[in-house]
């Protein structure tokens, strides 16, 4: 899953108006990912992006349940 992970987010940060997207916590129950975008229109490009597709792709089969996402 980690492998998934690395892969997607050296993809991401290549994304214009990524300011951060990285690992911020990574314990055996939950992994943090923390991103920063310049601003929304960024983020809803990043967001169907092929970099999250494929990520979602390659994770779903490894995932006790869906990725929670939570806006801060």
């Amino acid at each position: 899953m980690r492998l998934a992970l690395d892969i997607a987010i050296e993809e991401v940060a290549k994304e214009p108006g990524c300011l951060r997207y990285e690992v911020t916590e990574d314990t055996p129950e939950q992994i943090v990912l923390t991103e920063q975008w310049e601003s929304e229109e960024a983020l809803a490009t990043h967001g169907k992006g092929s970099a999250v597709q494929d990520l979602n792709e390659s994770l779903s089969a490894l995932l006790a349940e869906p990725v929670k996402l939570e806006r801060l």
